[in-house]
């Protein structure tokens, strides 16, 4: 089913990054510093997918804990340009 060219030219789509960003900021904790369960409750995946956007390197931050249990924590910034990016 193909969409109406009328709707597609309502469309805004800066708009929606815009939205769509501040909709993840509102669904993440106080805070510069999150964890896994943080980011993947604002976006509604699991912890996997998180981890495999941080070891693919669209989510930056630092290892918290020890190098056989890992811990990481994520920049709240790299988060709000990551839902930016994702929306475009």
């Amino acid at each position: 089913m193909s969409t109406p060219k009328r709707q597609l030219e309502l469309f805004d789509t800066d708009r929606f990054t815009e939205d769509f960003v501040a909709y993840i900021d509102g669904r993440l904790p106080e805070g510069d510093w999150l964890g896994v369960p943080d980011v993947a409750t604002a976006f509604d995946v699991c912890s996997n997918q998180v981890h495999a956007w941080i070891e693919d390197g669209s989510l930056r931050g630092f290892n918290k804990g020890a190098r056989d249990r890992r811990r990481p924590m994520i920049f709240r910034a790299s988060i709000l340009h990551f839902a930016r990016n994702r929306a475009e």
